[in-house]
């Protein structure tokens, strides 16, 4: 188990760190910007390019399909897509909570590391097979090596920042992810090229040289990304630096920040109704983001009539405008301290997109409706998890609902791998219309949620009540 750097005590007497003592060697909030800086290049592109890499390899199903996967492997027979898809969810739901524990045993960088290597080696072996059941299998190996990459990702990045800080690292994080998501569509258009001049089929380059990227970043992972910020293993930090990140976090969590996670303690955490609402909203989000992850593609091909080069090309095009829309609303998110309104805005927009894509005709209108459904669905992602972590207020409880979080996520990605079923394609319709009425109670909610967080509020303000265990803590609305 980790070595921790033990609490600095505290001046004031009462178990709090006044703003002098913050400050530390700093005498202005210009060191402060200087250590967040330092954080941010040493945290984010490393996760960033390990979560882009684990959405490539997950959803590469889909252009690989309409590259030739499908005749290959007689994928587009029965329920075959379906189930090839889905396999994955089964480990990924299971070993979402069990990583967050070991993580913290391991460490960051070899517990992320190594799972990395593991799901890269799986990647390549789908790029080999010569059956659609050996592709099911290896997916299902890929969903367990992958569960927990993305909780564990989110716990890292919260538990280095404060509570107003997190929602932009955290929209980096998934918008980078799916930026670059949006570009591997164009590249994998270039690997399936690579076909023309080899034995191998051009989808299963896909696979391959994806694959041998991932195993890549695993091994950058394992000697190169940070650990936690009590850690021992923590060296690219200078020990004044890093006991002002300690005690800049303990001001606002208190020193109770680092608990380990029991089996006692998810128990007890898991009753709080909230962790489940905001694991809910994730949930509806994901079932939006891998469908159209999943089959977008093929209704850009196949029922609105688009080219495979120009399919490749609009989905990217789709990425890259709902990385635009929601870096603009998580910034505002933080900006103004609120999240429940946003969220809420998000699934509307969401449904309205999806609405068109379903319901109309025009192929222009549809193709807005794509835009608008991904930007939607995305923006609420990084939104979700930044509610949850501003209003958890230990380490221990953070980690345990963004575990649940992602958990819920994938079982959206299993949904969506069977509403959206062969016998309505290509329009997907009834699919669609599904996921819409996930996100209307999502809107219902949100609304909820926000106006009982300010209800709570309001009594702590009165005195009638503490807030997670800690004198002047208030859940973010």
């Amino acid at each position: 188990m980790d070595a921790k750097v033990p609490p600095r005590p505290s001046l004031t007497g009462n178990g709090e760190l006044s703003p002098e003592e913050i400050s530390l060697e700093s005498n202005d909030v210009v060191n402060e910007k200087a250590v967040l800086r330092k954080i941010d290049w040493r945290l984010l592109p490393l996760v960033v390019g390990l979560h882009a890499i684990s959405l490539v390899d997950r959803t590469n199903i889909s252009v690989a399909r309409i590259s030739g996967m499908d005749e290959d492997l007689s994928l587009d027979v029965g329920a075959r897509a379906s189930i090839a898809t889905s396999t994955f969810f089964i480990g990924y739901i299971l070993f979402n909570i069990p990583s967050n524990v070991v993580i913290r045993i391991v460490g960051a960088a070899r517990f992320l590391g190594i799972i990395t290597i593991a799901w890269g080696i799986a990647t390549i072996g789908i790029g080999v097979v010569t059956t659609w059941v050996a592709v099911a299998i290896l997916r299902s190996f890929l969903g367990v090596f992958e569960a927990g990459n993305t909780p564990g990702s989110i716990f890292l990045v919260s538990a280095w920042y404060k509570r107003y800080e997190v929602q932009k690292r955290l929209a980096v994080y998934f918008l980078g992810s799916l930026f670059i998501q949006g570009f591997s569509n164009i590249f994998a258009y270039g690997l399936v090229q690579i076909g023309d001049y080899t034995t191998y089929k051009g989808w299963r380059w896909i696979y391959i040289i994806e694959g041998a990227i991932t195993v890549f970043l695993g091994i950058m992972a394992y000697f190169w990304l940070i650990d936690f910020p009590d850690s021992i293993r923590t060296k690219f930090l200078t020990e004044k630096e890093k006991a002002f990140v300690n005690d800049r976090l303990a001001q606002e969590r208190g020193t109770d920040e680092h608990h380990n996670v029991t089996w006692n303690s998810i128990r007890e955490d898991l009753k709080d109704w909230k962790v489940w609402a905001c694991a809910w909203i994730y949930f509806s989000a994901t079932i939006g983001t891998y469908a159209l992850g999943f089959f977008l593609p093929i209704i850009l091909k196949r029922s609105l009539g688009f080219s495979t080069a120009a399919a490749f090309c609009l989905a990217g095009a789709r990425d890259t405008f709902a990385v635009i829309v929601s870096f603009t609303l998580s910034w505002l998110s933080d900006r103004v301290r609120m999240r429940g309104p946003f969220v809420t805005g998000q699934a509307v927009t969401s449904i309205i997109g999806l609405g068109l894509l379903a319901w109309t005709k025009s192929p222009a209108s549809r193709l807005v409706g794509a835009f608008l459904g991904t930007a939607g669905s995305n923006a609420i992602i990084p939104s979700a998890l930044a509610w949850q972590a501003n209003n958890c207020r230990e380490g221990r409880k953070r980690s345990v609902a963004s575990a649940l979080q992602v958990m819920c996520g994938a079982t959206g990605g299993l949904v969506a791998s069977y509403i959206l079923r062969q016998q309505d394609a290509p329009a997907y319709v009834p699919g669609l219309t599904t996921i819409m009425t996930v996100q209307s109670l999502t809107v219902l909610l949100s609304i909820f949620l926000s106006r009982w967080c300010g209800r709570l509020n309001k009594l702590a303000d009165e005195g009638k009540v503490v807030l997670e265990k800690m004198e002047g803590f208030r859940y973010s609305m």
